[in-house]
């Protein structure tokens, strides 16, 4: 279950539905993302970063692209970080800021976001199918299992 975004970078609690949305929910590309507010002591007291990591279908462009289309608020995410400049330059700013990982782990392999949708959905009709069928008597018993 994906949660509303907490604090800020700077620690402000938001109100409850008064804070920024990312509908990952709506994302036909995100596996999974994550934000994180890191302590940054190389920078000074008090200092903080924040992180975002995200496993994606396809191209950045396109990754960002639809993160920017399911955020009702990028700068009130964004904007307490050093070197963001809106929403119109935000793909310029992750690459800018974005460290390549040395691993990750790949759970489906080759399986975009809408195929595992559609092995779910495939999934839960079977279900579906085959609750149905043990609910209709058969063979000529009854539901309680004694012969008619």
């Amino acid at each position: 279950m994906l949660r509303a975004i907490g604090d800020d970078i700077r620690g402000t609690r938001a109100r409850d539905g008064a804070g920024p949305r990312i509908e990952f929910c709506r994302s036909r590309r995100i596996h999974f993302a994550r934000f994180a507010i890191l302590d940054d002591p190389d920078r000074g007291a008090g200092r903080k970063r924040l992180l975002f990591s995200s496993n994606y279908d396809g191209h950045l462009d396109d990754h960002l692209a639809e993160l920017v289309a399911i955020t009702t608020d990028m700068s009130a995410i964004w904007g307490a970080c050093e070197a963001y400049s809106g929403v119109e330059r935000f793909a310029d700013f992750v690459r800018a800021h974005a460290l390549a990982p040395n691993a990750f782990y790949i759970a489906f392999r080759d399986e975009t976001v809408e195929s595992i949708h559609r092995h779910i959905a495939r999934g839960r009709a079977l279900r579906e199918r085959l609750d149905a069928a043990r609910r209709r008597p058969s063979c000529g018993r009854s539901r309680n299992g004694s012969r008619n």
